[in-house]
């Protein structure tokens, strides 16, 4: 899984993909409503449940319709426009919040921050579910080659519950302790989420298996130039001779599963051309 410069990328994105998925405020507005709803002032058991049912059913309405579509577009572009959104979110209801306590501690209330840190609280819900909830397996299929795909999935699924373990244990003593100031680190938090996808998260969408197989240096320049030769050859007639340097080191678990898959391709060619693949 570590060998290769490509294989500790993908790792990388594994880790930090699980994280993301249980640590970008998802767990912070679902488990401790209570306490949210208490910072907007909505404290009646009549209000609470309300917006709880309110939001269940948005957020069934916009995961189905997004999970429909979200795949049509870039896995890269979808990831950076949910954290982006998030952030935004983050970062309004922040200043909600600040704006509520203030009017508290002066024995006032303020009508306008608390209608627009609800509408906030509901626009969450599609933001994450562009990117964290309906593109995560689908993106870890598509990063990693089919040998590593389960090790992959797994690290994901460690590093999830790791994440999850800390917002349940941590978020409602962060919340106590330091009231709206805590929604700060997670604009800070969700801000480095952007950031991480922007630099490190390769395009997967619409690449076949080669070209998923060689996605950011997984395999070496030299065999990527040679199946490159092996389907010119396919197109000239002609038959490769066996590259030097081929044999000075053994081929590599995906470069094996490459090498069949490209001569999968090109066995209808090679009966009529004679193309040699020479291990």
């Amino acid at each position: 899984m570590v060998r290769t410069p490509g294989m500790r990328r993908r790792v990388v994105i594994s880790v930090f993909l699980g994280l993301f998925t249980q640590m970008s405020g998802n767990t912070l507005l679902s488990y401790y409503q209570s306490l949210l709803f208490a910072l907007m002032g909505y404290t009646s058991d009549y209000a609470k449940t309300r917006i709880n049912i309110a939001n269940q059913c948005w957020s069934l309405m916009n995961a189905v319709v997004i999970a429909l579509v979200v795949t049509r577009f870039r896995r890269r572009w979808m990831f950076m426009l949910s954290a982006g959104a998030m952030t935004m979110i983050f970062m309004s209801m922040t200043i909600c919040f600040q704006r509520l306590q203030l009017a508290k501690s002066q024995g006032t209330t303020n009508k306008a921050a608390q209608i627009a840190s609800l509408v906030f609280y509901f626009a969450y819900s599609p933001a994450y579910n562009i990117g964290n909830n309906s593109l995560t397996y689908t993106y870890l299929v598509e990063l990693f080659p089919y040998a590593q795909r389960t090790m992959g999935i797994g690290i994901e699924q460690l590093f999830g519950k790791l994440g999850g373990f800390f917002s349940i244990y941590v978020n409602p003593i962060a919340i106590d302790a330091i009231q709206w100031k805590y929604f700060a680190v997670y604009c800070a938090w969700i801000t480095f989420e952007f950031t991480f996808v922007y630099f490190m998260y390769p395009e997967t969408y619409n690449r076949t298996l080669e070209e998923l197989a060689f996605c950011k240096s997984h395999c070496t320049v030299f065999w990527r130039n040679y199946i490159l030769m092996l389907s010119q050859c396919s197109k000239t007639r002609s038959s490769p001779t066996r590259p030097s340097g081929l044999s000075k080191r053994p081929l590599t678990m995906v470069e094996r599963e490459l090498l069949c898959t490209t001569r999968a391709r090109l066995r209808p060619l090679s009966a009529q051309h004679k193309v040699l693949f020479v291990m």
